[in-house]
């Protein structure tokens, strides 16, 4: 059997305890950041899902109703959905009242063009996303 020569790096395998959401999650509530980024990263920390997987969703992926995010995946056959626990739809709640008529969840605030979502850069910058 052959081995792969690409074996992932110490930090890719790096993962924070429980202190540390905790720390992250209060440090957000001053970090100097827009506030959909802010209330995104924090869903993100209540769903454990990928930081592109919030980028790329739109509100047509959320049902507030069902209280649930479907993510689809291109190369994969069938949508991941998600549950969204009472916190989570909070903070859904709140980052639409945000972006207001955006198609993405993580889109522009109000008035902007919403052609494209703009977190993946800010994402980036946070070294939530490789580069």
């Amino acid at each position: 059997m052959r081995r792969s020569r690409h074996t992932a790096s110490p930090s890719a395998k790096r993962v924070l305890d429980g202190d540390e959401i905790c720390t992250l999650w209060e440090a957000l509530d001053t970090a100097t950041m827009t506030p959909s980024i802010r209330l995104g990263l924090k869903l993100l920390l209540l769903t454990a899902q990928r930081p592109g997987c919030l980028c790329r969703a739109r509100w047509i992926d959320i049902d507030l109703d069902k209280r649930l995010w479907t993510i689809s995946a291109p190369k994969r056959r069938h949508s991941h959905v998600v549950p969204l626990p009472a916190f989570a739809l909070e903070l859904v709640k709140e980052l639409r009242s945000i972006t207001g008529e955006c198609h993405y969840v993580l889109g522009p605030p109000r008035g902007m063009s919403n052609a494209t979502p703009t977190c993946e850069w800010a994402l980036q910058a946070a070294s939530l996303v490789s580069r």
